[in-house]
């Protein structure tokens, strides 16, 4: 027969445990954090580079030279004509992440708009784009997102600060 006292926790045994899991929530929310930072940071990077990939598949499609335009300063990126301002789409960028910087061989910008054409046997101006964190404490890398100038395919690099 079981006595009265032989069922269940004690209080002790119960706070021990909540003190337990409390202990091990506190030490892994800043690494859980952080891999958040890191995933939206490498989300952005892809979207901007889908984005790329978009512009070359639809010059190509579309037989018209079409130009990827990216404002450094509003965050904010779309497709137009080459020869025409009136965007054809049209993205934005979660206000965490930002593009720091556009290079191409000729010139390196970190302010205002540039533009990347894309021809339409694939090929284009080419050019690199640096994505970042709003607040560089966040990650410890950043992205580069280039284009060959040949193929036009985009390809992203993490790289640590």
């Amino acid at each position: 027969m079981n006595s009265r006292g032989e069922n269940g926790f004690t209080l002790l045994e119960l706070l021990l445990v909540l003190g337990l899991i409390g202990l091990i929530a506190a030490l892994t929310a800043p690494y859980m954090a952080s891999t958040l930072n890191r995933m939206e940071l490498d989300s952005e990077a892809r979207k901007i580079a889908s984005a790329l990939n978009y512009s070359r598949n639809e010059a190509i499609a579309r037989k018209i030279p079409l130009a990827f335009n990216g404002d450094l300063s509003e965050n904010r990126y779309w497709l137009s004509g080459a020869q025409e301002d009136r965007p054809i789409e049209r993205w934005l960028m979660d206000d965490s992440i930002q593009m720091t910087e556009f290079s191409n061989f000729e010139e390196s910008q970190s302010e205002g708009t540039f533009v990347i054409v894309f021809y339409p046997l694939g090929n284009t101006t080419g050019g690199s784009i640096r994505v970042e964190p709003t607040d560089p404490e966040q990650s410890e890398i950043y992205y580069a997102i280039d284009l060959d100038i040949i193929t036009g395919v985009p390809s992203i690099e993490s790289i640590p600060r």
